[in-house]
């Protein structure tokens, strides 16, 4: 009997620990392609909370690089809905987190953010990136948000064998907070209200950039002003 008590408990601790690692999705793609992602993934209907983790050099981050990376997360920033969470860290020589969750609102703050890991001004930590972001994503786990690890790495680089680390990293998360806040449940008349002020705040937002539209599929013409607009900025 005893036995049968234990394979149980073995059995729903694996599914816990099974459905917690599919809650945090993961991408992987070049510094190049980043204004692509953001320009055909959002804006989106569920609320995000994306952790942009930037590869690091011994030489740090090439010129080509920042371009990228800096227009992508303008227009993230502009796509993306006031509430929406972004953090931002480091991996590869320099391993460290350089922005927790922050609100999109505080564009200022994320803007300075990108400005200091262009310059390394930041602290770096011993732990591997992958798992700062993915304890990030574990300690600060919402069920009403879509979680993301976007790895961006360098220009030209093969990002197979990052993919397949970046994976391993996310079943390696242990996730006995974010399973817990599974059970502990949200009332559906707040969540609904929270929908339409999303909803709300979604409209208002439309009206002030006709030209983000919805989540279509966008040709290169059809981008070509908007990425023009947040190089201008």
């Amino acid at each position: 009997m005893k036995s049968i008590f234990t394979l149980v408990l073995l059995f729903i601790a694996f599914q816990l620990s099974s459905q917690n690692e599919s809650e945090t999705k993961s991408a992987v793609i070049k510094a190049e392609h980043l204004i692509t992602y953001a320009a055909e993934n959002f804006p989106s209907e569920d609320a995000q909370q994306l952790y942009i983790l930037v590869e690091t050099g011994k030489a740090g981050i090439s010129p080509e690089d920042k371009f990228y990376i800096e227009q992508g997360i303008k227009l993230l920033i502009k796509r993306l809905d006031d509430n929406d969470m972004i953090a931002i860290g480091t991996y590869g020589a320099i391993s460290a987190n350089i922005l927790p969750f922050t609100e999109v609102s505080k564009a200022a703050v994320l803007q300075e953010s990108v400005e200091s890991l262009f310059k390394g001004e930041f602290v770096a930590m011993t732990s591997s990136g992958i798992s700062i972001a993915y304890d990030m994503m574990e300690a600060h786990y919402d069920e009403e948000r879509v979680s993301s690890v976007i790895m961006i790495r360098g220009v030209g680089i093969d990002v197979i064998e990052d993919a397949q680390e970046l994976m391993a990293s996310a079943n390696d998360v242990k996730s006995e907070a974010s399973s817990t806040s599974l059970y502990q449940g949200t009332e559906v008349s707040s969540r609904d209200k929270r929908k339409q002020e999303r909803e709300q705040r979604k409209q208002s937002r439309a009206a002030d950039h006709k030209n983000l539209g919805g989540a279509i599929a966008l040709t290169a013409l059809t981008l070509l002003p908007e990425i023009l607009d947040v190089i201008k900025d």
